[in-house]
């Protein structure tokens, strides 16, 4: 008699699959609807139905789809009683695939109360694709799925109108990321950083409170290989190349990481890129050949990329030392630049060099402490002819030694000159009776050089020469011969050679005043 029962059983259930939806094997007017099929935080399938019946005995039989698009049951008679509207179904996983269901309602005789005319399929959320250059995930799903459940299965409404996509973050809370339409199956999300990032679909309507919920699927991003840190090493001015060399460090190169080396365009205050490098080497250099150090301080970055080409990070903009010199008195030069930010632990000491015409190498004049821009160099201890021509200072900024920098650096200005010009002032008047004793005498007075050969003649109107010297510092006090010369205008011719030997005869006149 068992075995007759199961085979009954088996009989009333595939009549129930030919008959789906005619009445004429119905009970009474009782519906059975199945509302919606969704997979709960725990990764298992709950199915929910409304059951609209005068029958107060019988039980709920869940049918689901197998591999061959045949529907069996999968629930045991009398398991799932006629008051319950949901059941749970763990027997399948869906992070594999989606599952579809539908529900029948039996009473105690075995006879049919009633079938869900549709058969529902859940969401399936497939596991997020990562693209590790542009750091995307193409998140994409299989749709919340209607169709008959009787015959062969024919696609009708969906329930839903919306599907919204949520996010979490290394086990955060999920938020809501994107709200598609039911229609969309795909989104494309942006990683900002490395993580764990989890992905869950729930399909809803303003229709009505029912809802369907993907399962969850996760994905570990991890960034493209890129350096840990990277900082500059010096900003120097290379004085043999008219060139600035900057250097920077990278701390664990990786293989096909780059660097960015860019520079500040101060009329538009923007970075622009000078070149891009690669190199596997821990200390990486740059010379810039086409800067104006010459003429203003220049700015500098560098953009550490990793493996992918994508920016990771960049160091602190640093600047080159800009040295500029103006005189403020003969015997005075003022030395200004500006302070040196390059270094994690500072400047120790700033060392002024000094190179006069005609030398090769620059001489240390003067030391200053780190926060001091400026110098006076003193020049009256030179003689006039080192005065003379080009001087020129260059600025060295000495790095402050720590235990972390037991082999301190050095970086170097630009070379900041200055032209003093020799010059020859010969005065049109003088007053042997002056209160002033530079104008009690008349002669040329030589600016940054001393004459190699010179000579001084003085006439009076009728040509006779009254007065005549060959040493440069000596002049003519107005006397001639015992006596005093009268006032009034006199004629001079003088000869002298430069510093560089070149000759030159100057001829004027001059008021002798009384």
């Amino acid at each position: 008699m068992h075995h007759i029962s199961k085979y009954r059983h088996f009989l009333m259930w595939v009549l129930a699959i030919l008959c789906a939806g005619n009445s004429l094997f119905a009970q009474d007017d009782s519906t059975l609807t199945l509302d919606s099929v969704s997979v709960n935080e725990d990764n298992h399938v709950i199915i929910g139905w409304t059951l609209e019946t005068d029958v107060e005995d019988g039980y709920i039989v869940i049918h689901r789809k197998l591999d061959d698009n045949s529907y069996a049951p999968i629930t045991p008679v009398n398991q799932v009683g006629l008051n319950q509207t949901s059941y749970v179904d763990n027997g399948v996983n869906p992070q594999k695939k989606s599952s579809s269901y539908y529900v029948v309602a039996w009473d105690t005789n075995d006879e049919r109360i009633a079938i869900s005319d549709e058969a529902h399929q859940t969401i399936f959320l497939q596991e997020p694709d990562y693209d590790i250059c542009s750091r995307t995930l193409s998140v994409s799903w299989d749709n919340y799925r209607v169709t008959t459940s009787a015959g062969t299965p024919q696609p009708l409404p969906v329930p839903f109108e919306n599907t919204e996509v949520f996010i979490s973050y290394n086990d955060q809370n999920f938020q809501t990321a994107y709200i598609s339409e039911i229609t969309d199956d795909q989104y494309i999300f942006i990683a900002e950083q490395e993580g764990k990032y989890c992905f869950r679909l729930r399909s809803y309507t303003s229709r009505s409170d029912l809802t369907s919920t993907s399962n969850t699927m996760c994905v570990e991003v991890k960034f493209a290989p890129a350096p840990l840190f990277g900082d500059f090493r010096r900003l120097t001015y290379v004085t043999d190349q008219e060139s600035v060399l900057l250097e920077f460090l990278v701390e664990d190169p990786v293989e096909g990481a780059g660097y960015v080396i860019q520079r500040l365009d101060p009329d538009e205050n923007t970075f622009f890129s000078l070149d891009t490098l690669f190199s596997p080497e821990t200390l990486i250099g740059f010379m810039d050949e086409e800067h104006m150090a010459d003429l203003r301080s220049e700015t500098y970055r560098v953009v550490f990329m990793d493996s992918c080409r994508v920016s990771s990070f960049e160091t602190h903009d640093i600047s080159t030392v800009y040295a500029r010199v103006n005189t403020i008195s003969d015997s005075e030069n003022l030395v200004e630049w500006n302070l040196y930010d390059g270094w994690e632990h500072g400047v120790f000491e700033y060392l002024i060099a000094r190179r006069l015409q005609g030398m090769n190498d620059f001489e240390i004049i003067g030391r200053v402490d780190p926060f001091t821009s400026s110098y006076i160099d003193i020049l009256s201890g030179l003689t006039e002819i080192e005065q003379a021509g080009e001087i020129s200072y260059i600025i060295r900024a000495m790095e402050n030694p720590t235990d972390l920098v037991p082999e301190p650096e050095f970086v170097l200005s630009n070379i900041a000159t200055l032209e003093r010009e020799t010059e020859v002032f010969i005065p049109n008047a003088f007053k042997p009776s002056s209160d002033i004793p530079v104008n009690r005498i008349f002669k040329p007075v030589f600016s940054y050089f001393t004459p190699g050969s010179y000579s001084l003649s003085i006439f009076n109107r009728w040509g006779e020469e009254i007065f005549s010297t060959s040493d440069y510092q000596s002049g003519w006090d107005g006397s001639y011969k015992t006596g005093q010369a009268r006032a009034g205008v006199y004629s001079y011719i003088i000869r002298y050679t430069d510093h560089s030997g070149a000759a030159f005869e100057k001829m004027g006149t001059v008021l002798l005043v009384r």
